[in-house]
């Protein structure tokens, strides 16, 4: 009995397999014959009816169709828009399909009018019939295909001249295969009556008006809302590709390295490297090249200390007469073992640059600082002095005693004499900045000065470093070394720099 009971079921669903079958066939074979790909030349106008085949898997949009869509009548509602130019609007379903992925069928819409275009002529050579379904797709029950009225079935679809067509017999669309899409914007295909598929008699066809029913309107501005928010959602040009004209940039930068202040001495005396440290305050305006390079102009302000000097051995002989008896002449030789004098300032400088960004966010400034030193302090030590004064009329020489001359302290402090009143540099920075997400910017660097003109002015070279009185109670004199062994003073600093950049971009 299970047997018998299992070979009744397979009976029946083979045969309710081919009445499926057979049905949809049939429909299949009508649009077969109706649809066709026109002629190349061809371009789709809103009003033609299409239908889209199996074929099509994707819209443009990447959405798959579903299975309703295939091999039923559709009307063109859009010729080409924003995102897709060349792209076909179907109308009911409002989904963008391309133009090879759409047949034609029956007579093409009348040209619109004011245009002045005419559709070419389709012909029949070149005419491709639509595919054959996919084997179980679009199936049709036995049932509904017996709910399809007579006078459907009998009725004729009329060809054009040069044209066979097969009747159309319009299949009652399964409920399962007609209900509403998934996507709540999408509307279904539009099933079109038997009077509609009779194709339009040249020169007598009628565009007939739609009646849009409340609910079609509903879903209309449903449509139009994804199309706008379609085109928000459209990529713009990345922010950092947006072509700017102008910068106008505020700098404030920490520079700091080796300093010294070129010195030409005498009495063997070398200069002593020491060091500076400047606090930038910069303004600039670059204007954009075609290769999108920054040509700006930099001014500005720094303000910092700066330390270099001298060290020597001292041996300086001089002589000195008894004011109170001007034939008694004194030789003084001053002796010691190390001199050495650290000279110090406190200095503004104005910087008037050229400024120049590359593509690659390299950078380079160059140009010319006037330098202004504002204090000039200075300390210097002595190891070992001796002081010895020989009165020549009496054949004796007195050693550090205080009727002739003696160092009590051998550190002394005070203001440097040099009168280096302004210098003029040759400034130069280059290095790399990198771009943060709020358009501002971090550059480092390096950065070298060196003096090119200055208005020190050299001092008598008669003294001594130390200067003694022959007279009692004796005094003694500490004279900078900067000012007795100096004939010629520059300034030369480089090291490394580090700068935050504030941009205001103009288009």
């Amino acid at each position: 009995m299970l047997v018998l009971a299992v070979l009744m079921l397979a009976s029946s669903y083979s045969f309710a397999q081919e009445a499926l079958v057979g049905v949809k066939a049939k429909r299949d074979s009508t649009l077969q014959e109706l649809a066709y790909k026109p002629d190349k030349d061809y371009s789709f106008q809103v009003g033609d009816t299409i239908v889209i085949p199996y074929a099509v898997k994707h819209y443009l949009t990447g959405e798959e169709p579903s299975g309703w869509v295939y091999l039923v009548r559709h009307t063109i509602q859009q010729i080409g828009g924003k995102r897709f130019p060349n792209g076909i609007l179907v109308g009911g379903i409002y989904s963008w399909i391309g133009p090879d992925d759409a047949y034609l069928v029956g007579t093409p819409a009348p040209k619109a009018e004011g245009t002045g275009e005419t559709k070419p002529e389709v012909k029949e050579e070149k005419k491709q019939p639509l595919k054959p379904a996919p084997k179980g797709e679009g199936k049709v029950t036995p049932a509904e295909e017996k709910t399809q009225p007579a006078e459907e079935k009998k009725q004729e679809v009329k060809p054009e001249e040069g044209q066979t067509v097969i009747p159309v017999i319009p299949v009652v669309p399964d409920k399962t295969e007609t209900t509403e899409p998934t996507d709540p914007k999408r509307k279904p295909a539009q099933r079109v009556t038997p009077e509609e598929q009779q194709p339009a008699k040249e020169g007598k066809e009628e565009v007939k008006e739609e009646e849009v029913k409340p609910a079609e309107e509903e879903k209309q501005e449903e449509a139009v809302e994804e199309e706008k928010e379609a085109k928000a959602d459209e990529v713009t040009e990345p922010t950092d590709t947006v072509k700017y004209g102008q910068v106008d940039r505020f700098t404030i930068g920490l520079r700091g390295g080796m300093a010294t202040y070129l010195q030409s001495t005498t009495h063997n005396t070398k200069p002593a490297i020491g060091g500076d440290v400047l606090l930038d305050l910069q303004y600039a305006h670059y204007w954009q090249t075609k290769q999108d390079h920054l040509l700006g102009l930099l001014v500005g302000v720094s303000a910092g200390f700066a330390q270099g000097g001298l060290k020597n051995e001292l041996n300086d002989t001089y002589t000195k007469y008894n004011p109170d008896d001007a034939s008694e002449k004194v030789i003084y030789t001053v002796t010691a073992d190390k001199v050495k004098e650290d000279n110090r300032e406190i200095q503004l400088e104005i910087p008037i640059m050229f400024s120049y960004i590359f593509n690659s966010r390299f950078f380079l400034n160059v140009g010319p600082r006037l330098m202004l030193p504002v204090y000039t302090p200075y300390t210097q030590n002595f190891k070992n002095p001796n002081i010895d004064a020989y009165f020549e009329d009496w054949g004796v020489h007195v050693q550090n005693e205080l009727a002739t001359g003696k160092l009590t302290d051998t550190q002394y402090k005070g203001k440097s004499a040099n009168k280096m009143n302004l210098n003029i540099l040759l400034g130069l920075e280059l290095g790399y900045e990198w771009t943060l997400k709020n358009k501002n910017s971090l550059g480092l660097g390096v950065y070298a000065n060196y003096d090119l003109y200055n208005t020190f002015k050299q001092t008598t070279q008669d003294k001594s470093l130390v200067d003694v009185a022959p007279a009692v109670p004796t005094t003694v004199d500490v004279n900078a070394a900067s000012e007795i062994y100096t004939k010629r003073m520059g300034y030369l600093d480089a090291g490394l720099k580090i700068a935050y950049h504030f941009n205001w971009w103009k288009k």
